[in-house]
């Protein structure tokens, strides 16, 4: 763990004494004196300055030279002046330098009116030019993905980007090739830039170099809006800005909260908005009839679900109606179902998410929060696939954690991207068994204990959650002090639990379906035939139904036998409040305007309950409110207090140690194991946004030794077998992957025995 610098030092900038911590650079002491330096390739997030575009040259007293501020230590009783009349020279020759070969085409750049090259040049730089000599020219734009182009000409060459490709998300892909004048910025051996954070160089460059495909050339920055907001696409949380113009999106933003995502935005959550406008969203109500689904408008669809729901508890008596969300309902939508089941149809089952019922809760009083990563000495993942695709920008705190001196300890089956961190250390277990290797540490016993020895740690579970893993960790966390940071699978699951969905689990739910306590079902937002575990059994619970309500924003495998669909609004539609996996309740905003006919999640549920009986607030806010009053986890809480940073809730403490629990290797698979995970790159938004699809993982991850005693090498095809499924890609060899082991992206996660074998080679395939 890094050490904490408590000396100081107190130097004055441009004629301001101020006294900064030891270490920090001029530019830092400068910012802290509330003084500006001008700079390009500085960036606090990337790291120390590495003085490449020499654009914060000031003058300190004593040195002969002009000095790069952000390169250079701040030191007592130091005098600097980035306003002297050699400074403000030398600050002048650089501009003139960097315009030198810029093509100058503000006027058809997508980075017009929020460039820092066009800003500082106004500010800095001079007035007109010397230059007479005609322009370097490169072939433009350069596509290096297809999310992003770039343009050689704009490039001044600040290297942030290839700095964010090797110490941010270290993919290595982004590089500097050539020397001196001839250098250009490219990817690794012309491949595409494929890393899940590829847009974020977009952001950090300063000129408009590097642009997004799906934004380039829609808008200008003063012809848009900027909503603050949270995405929804998984349980981190990350702080957006979604500019819209005229009503659409036209690209979302990071928005830096410092104790959630530091300013880092995965592609998915960047990019996965194609799905407000495609041609395959539904925007009227459909009812089953005669001649298949018929549209009817909103004001006869909710009379029909809510004549519907009240025909089934008349015959089939209270406790009669489930209800299935997908768990990525805003707080209050959950809570209105909730209140809606319990007050106006007598009680009934509800879930929460395909893993909903696997004991999150229980982990409630050790739960770390994302910014504990940074203060830890070992971060603890276990699981046998990789984080980023349950937390992705979680994977980026790890990753600066450990260059500030923190270790990593992964437990599992292998091959994932954490082991390759300086000083990772790696505890391999058979599949599906990692939570046994956690059991032995709750005891000083085993490999991991002696790995992490008497150091705090933060432990992560990267895999589907099991009430028995659950019940692991809590034992681990009390008896070793150790904190847990929950990873759900849905982006909203805690949120929803607390407003009081979830009674039930997906497998308890489908049990009393089968057995006839289950009449009507409604699905919000859920697929259980094609998401869920025991798809073929949901398909016949759904048939079998009284009725059958989806509110989906596209079909999908479960409309087939749903008896009355109705549209979803999308999260960057809603007005609501998220919980992400720290337990933080965060503002979304309805940036962009739903379709004429589709409603927020909110509003179905506040027409279904008025046609029921049930009196909830009219609007978001006065639900919060109420949600407030009525459930625990919210008390004390206000729809105004949240804010465009929201804080974190106190936790609370724990009490008694929780029950012992019982795990055994008795039912843990044998011989080849196939281990399908829930990629990152999936679901409705992915699939309806085409720019995202070449990120998609479609190979078959093989250890080095299977692969040797296949005679496959990288790239060939194999065929995989499991649960009556199959699958066929391009082998991924991975040399610290556990033999016996296959790994591949799957619709639903699984674990269990399988055949892998070479398959014959396709046309195309890489």
């Amino acid at each position: 763990m890094a050490t904490v610098e408590t000396a100081t030092v107190t130097l004055t900038v441009n004629g301001r004494e101020v006294t900064v911590a030891k270490g920090l650079s001029v530019v830092e002491a400068a910012a802290e004196a509330g003084v500006e330096i001008p700079v390009f390739c500085y960036e606090p997030r990337l790291g120390a300055g590495v003085g490449a575009c020499r654009m914060c040259l000031c003058e300190i007293e004593g040195m002969p030279k002009l000095q790069t501020a952000c390169t250079t230590p701040a030191a007592d009783g130091m005098i600097v002046n980035s306003l002297s009349e050699r400074a403000r020279e030398g600050q002048d020759a650089v501009l003139e330098f960097l315009l030198l070969n810029h093509p100058l085409d503000c006027p058809v750049c997508d980075k017009g009116g929020e460039c820092p090259l066009q800003d500082l040049t106004f500010r800095y730089g001079p007035g007109v030019t010397r230059m007479r000599i005609p322009k370097r020219t490169f072939e433009k734009p350069v596509p290096i993905s297809p999310l992003i182009k770039l343009d050689r000409e704009r490039c001044i060459l600040c290297y942030r980007c290839t700095r964010f490709s090797e110490g941010v998300s270290g993919d290595m892909q982004l590089v500097a090739e050539n020397r001196g004048a001839d250098s250009i910025i490219t990817t690794f051996e012309g491949r595409p830039y494929t890393n899940e954070f590829s847009g974020n160089v977009t952001e950090l460059c300063p000129v408009g170099a590097l642009t997004s495909t799906t934004y380039r050339f829609r808008a200008r920055p003063w012809e848009t809006q900027q909503i603050p907001s949270v995405c929804g696409l998984c349980a981190v949380g990350c702080n957006t800005s979604v500019n819209i113009r005229e009503g659409h999106v036209v690209r979302v933003l990071s928005r830096n909260h410092p104790e959630i995502d530091e300013g880092w935005l995965c592609d998915k959550g960047r990019y996965a908005f194609g799905l407000l406008s495609s041609e395959h969203r539904i925007t009227t109500g459909l009812i089953r009839a005669g001649r298949g689904l018929e549209e009817v408008g909103a004001a006869d669809a909710l009379d029909h679900v809510a004549d519907r729901l009240r025909a089934t508890v008349e015959r089939f008596g209270p406790g009669s109606v489930a209800l299935l969300a997908s768990g990525e309902q805003t707080n209050e939508e959950a809570h209105a179902w909730a209140r809606l089941l319990d007050e106006g149809l007598g009680g009934g089952t509800s879930v929460c998410g395909p893993e909903g019922g696997a004991g999150w809760e229980t982990l409630e009083p050790y739960a770390a929060a994302i910014s504990d990563i940074a203060a830890t000495g070992v971060v603890i993942v276990a699981g046998d696939t990789d984080l980023s695709h349950r937390a992705p920008v979680v994977e980026l705190r790890i990753r600066k954690a450990v260059q500030a001196g923190a270790r990593v300890v992964t437990v599992g089956a292998g091959g994932t991207r954490l082991e390759t961190l300086r000083g990772a250390h790696h505890v391999s277990t058979g599949p599906g068994t990692a939570h046994l290797e956690l059991l032995k540490a709750a005891e000083h016993d085993g490999e991991l204990s002696a790995a992490v020895g008497d150091a705090s740690a933060v432990v992560i579970w990267a895999g589907p959650m099991r009430p028995a893993i659950a019940a692991v960790l809590a034992h681990l966390a009390h008896a070793r002090g150790w904190s847990v940071l929950r990873t759900p699978r849905a982006s909203n699951e805690l949120g929803c639990r607390a407003a009081g969905l979830g009674t039930a689990s997906p497998d308890e739910a489908l049990a009393a379906a089968e057995e006839g306590r289950i009449k009507a079902i409604v699905l919000l937002g859920a697929d259980p035939v094609g998401d869920w575990h025991n798809g073929e059994r949901w398909r016949a619970a759904l048939g079998r139904s009284f009725f059958a309500l989806q509110v989906t924003a596209t079909q999908n495998d479960s409309s087939g036998w749903a008896t009355t669909i109705f549209p979803a609004a999308s999260v960057l539609e809603q007005d609501g409040t998220l919980t992400n996996l720290e337990g933080r309740t965060q503002r979304v905003r309805a940036a962009a305007t739903a379709p004429a006919g589709v409603l927020e999640g909110y509003a179905f549920a506040l027409g279904v309950a008025q046609r029921l009986g049930v009196g909830l607030p009219p609007d978001a806010p006065s639900a919060f409110a109420d949600m407030a009053a009525r459930r625990p986890a919210f008390a004390g809480s206000s729809w105004s207090e949240i804010g465009e940073r929201a804080p974190l809730g106190d936790r609370p403490a724990p009490s008694a140690a929780p029950a012992a629990p019982h795990a055994s290797r008795s039912d843990a698979p044998q011989g080849t194991v196939v281990v399908g995970y829930r990629q990152l790159m999936s679901g409705p938004a992915v699939d309806h946004s085409p720019a995202l699809h070449f990120q998609q993982r479609t190979g078959v991850e093989i250890s080095h030794d299977d692969a040797a005693a296949l005679g496959v090498k990288p790239g060939d095809r194999l065929r995989v077998t499991y649960d009556g499924g199959e699958h066929e890609g391009a082998a991924v060899v991975l040399r610290r992957l556990r033999p016996g082991v296959v790994r591949l992206a799957a619709r639903r996660p699984y674990l269990g025995q399988g055949t892998v074998a070479a398959a014959e080679p396709e046309a195309g395939d890489a």
